[in-house]
């Protein structure tokens, strides 16, 4: 049975270069993302969930 850890980060501001660098540092780390949304109190603020499998 596959075994998986999770993480979970906020991005932040207008700018999607950051948050698209922010996930390509995960994904090169061997992290898929799972969901992400959008806060209800700021437009600007994303969480970002991922999991990989456990070593």
């Amino acid at each position: 049975m596959t075994k998986w850890e999770y993480d979970i980060t906020t991005l932040i501001g207008e700018n999607t270069k950051g948050a698209r660098e922010t996930l390509d540092e995960y994904g090169k780390a061997g992290w898929e993302l799972v969901c992400i949304i959008r806060s209800a109190d700021n437009n600007y603020v994303m969480i970002a969930y991922f999991k990989r499998e456990k070593e």
